[in-house]
């Protein structure tokens, strides 16, 4: 799925996931408004640390994805259920 958020999620540990045109974007903003997004969000995370946030991004995917839940929005129930899946597993 890509959405105005997933335009700061990275696909490996190298490349940052680029919004298609006009997908998903709010009124009033244009591409140009989500390359600077984009671009600013890549800046302001280490490698390391949006490796790490991709790899939450796809066990959550993934958890989403087996139950037949939408990823985006997020439900806050669905969230709280995949939370507390984690946390019994063992997982941070």
């Amino acid at each position: 799925m890509t959405t105005f958020m997933n335009v700061a999620l990275p696909v490996s540990s190298s490349v940052v996931a680029v919004v298609e045109p006009r997908a998903g974007l709010p009124a009033g903003l244009t591409d140009v408004d989500a390359a600077r997004f984009t671009a600013a969000l890549a800046a302001a995370r280490t490698e390391a640390t949006r490796t790490v946030y991709a790899q939450a991004w796809r066990q959550w995917d993934r958890w989403c994805a087996k139950r037949g839940i939408p990823d985006m929005p997020g439900d806050p129930i669905a969230l709280s259920a995949y939370l507390t899946e984690c946390a019994e597993a063992g997982k941070a």
